[in-house]
């Protein structure tokens, strides 16, 4: 009998931490598509997951959730638990919870929580009564009012509510549970049914989240989601809290690399189109405008793609030097090869006056560095700003200038800012010389008045750039 009484318990907590770590993955995979939640568990419509954290020891504390819109979720899961009058069941355990709870958080911050028991699709059937007796009192019932309304199983779970709840006061040293105390704990207080087993309906609306918001379709969540279950498994061990970036990096780490970024999709978009136009109508700085048009293959490209990757620099060169021009080759090719790319040119935005204006002018939802924050994938992304110089003295220099500051002070370790200026005006631009102090990425590239600024010179044509010129076109050719 001891022998087998350990076996049970033992499959009993094996099921337990499944069912954890399948709502916690539930959590988690909206966490990261940024899926509201809100209304399965009373709370506003739009609230989404932004934090999570397991094994708290704080209240209900298998399952720590921050919504969105400062509001919190408190998540026990207990498998198979019934609706029991003895004082150690689980549902007694839980409600205890729900009671501290109650009584440790001011009124205007449970309107904002919810304390969740999850349980098992399979959990016995009487839970059902527990919690539609406890919805009756979400619209502002009265005790004595819904006791005397709801059907006999109800009022008889509502009985054992109130036997609980006053036996949890008690222990807590708290006053006497009043009609009013366990009606708090009744509105907060919800049962929830998860089929987070793989294959379940939970599951799979998971999967389909994921896939579609992160992934691209609802087919490619499965993968995923499977990794993020391990991940899950990793946190309710160690207890660490988690949020988004967190957990996209574990997921990529895992191999699994996101496509997608909600609630910025649109403005990934804006900001792709936009610099698919800036290199369509900048493009003649690359090529001579003889024969159709002769591309210019400078020798510095590969080193400034090099630098590129490496961090951030200004471009600086004299005035047709050809700044212009490899700035569009290398955001020409990078958005070739498919990686994150934003050009833009001050001379098109120096007019803009504020960081909103420049988020209206180029179409955005949401600010300029949060939209180059949501970028998906890991790959490292490169902001190219053409002409700084055009914004000298207007109303677009400081705004340019706060950009080229917060994509270095803010995403420095996923972004590179790339930005061109005049040599005659980066001497006599305090601001820009501050902005990027420090080595020039690339030794061959320097220009000597700019010492202690991290830049890569632009040099005039080299004999033998303009040689290749003259190979590739005899009128070139004839001319030199």
């Amino acid at each position: 009998m001891p022998s087998s009484t350990r076996a049970a318990g033992g499959r009993a907590t094996e099921a337990g931490m499944a069912l954890q770590a399948a709502v916690g993955t539930w959590f988690a995979a909206h966490l990261l598509a940024r899926a509201p939640i809100g209304a399965r568990f009373g709370l506003a419509v739009g609230a989404y997951p932004i934090a999570l954290q397991f094994e708290t020891g704080v209240d209900l504390d298998d399952i720590e959730v921050t919504l969105s819109d400062g509001g919190r979720i408190a998540v026990q899961c207990k498998t198979n638990p019934s609706v029991s009058w003895t004082a150690d069941s689980d549902l007694a355990k839980t409600i205890y919870q729900v009671a501290e709870f109650a009584a440790s958080a001011s009124s205007s911050d449970l309107q904002k929580c919810a304390a969740v028991m999850a349980v098992a699709s399979t959990a016995p059937a009487s839970l059902n009564d527990l919690h539609q007796a406890c919805r009756m009192f979400a619209t502002g019932g009265s005790w004595t009012a819904v006791h005397a309304l709801v059907n006999q199983s109800q009022r008889a779970a509502l009985d054992i509510l109130r036997a609980h709840v006053t036996t949890a006061r008690a222990a807590a040293k708290l006053s006497l549970a009043t009609d009013d105390d366990v009606v708090q704990v009744a509105r907060l207080f919800r049962i929830d049914r998860f089929a987070g087993e793989s294959g379940g309906a939970d599951w799979r609306e998971a999967s389909n989240v994921l896939g579609a918001r992160l992934f691209g379709s609802e087919e490619s969540g499965p993968a995923p989601l499977t990794a993020l279950l391990a991940i899950v498994r990793g946190l309710i061990a160690s207890g660490a809290p988690c949020d988004r970036e967190g957990l996209l990096c574990q997921l990529r780490a895992a191999g699994h690399e996101d496509t997608k970024s909600p609630q910025f999709d649109q403005d990934l978009l804006a900001l792709n189109e936009k610099t698919l136009s800036e290199v369509a109508r900048l493009q003649r700085h690359s090529r001579l405008p003889i024969a159709g048009g002769v591309e210019l293959v400078r020798e510095c490209q590969a080193e400034l793609r090099r630098a590129s990757e490496e961090g951030s620099f200004l471009v600086v060169g004299e005035p047709g030097a050809g700044k212009t021009g490899v700035l569009v080759a290398l955001a020409r090719e990078r958005v070739g090869s498919g990686l994150p790319t934003v050009l833009l040119s001050v001379d098109d935005l120096a007019w803009t006056s504020s960081a909103d204006a420049l988020r209206n002018a180029l179409g955005l939802q949401n600010g300029f560095i949060e939209t180059l924050a949501a970028w998906p994938g890991s790959a490292r992304g490169v902001l190219i700003v053409d002409a700084l110089d055009a914004s000298r003295g207007g109303p677009g220099e400081s705004v340019f200038g706060q950009i080229v500051a917060d994509v270095q002070a803010t995403l420095g370790k996923r972004w590179s800012v790339i930005a061109s200026i005049r040599t005659f005006d980066l001497r006599n631009s305090k601001r820009f010389q501050d902005a990027m102090p420090g080595d020039p990425p690339a030794a061959e590239y320097v220009d000597p008045v700019a010492r202690g600024i991290r830049h890569f010179l632009i040099p005039a044509l080299a004999p033998n750039e303009l040689a290749e010129l003259g190979r590739r076109e005899d009128r070139i050719g004839e001319l030199l």
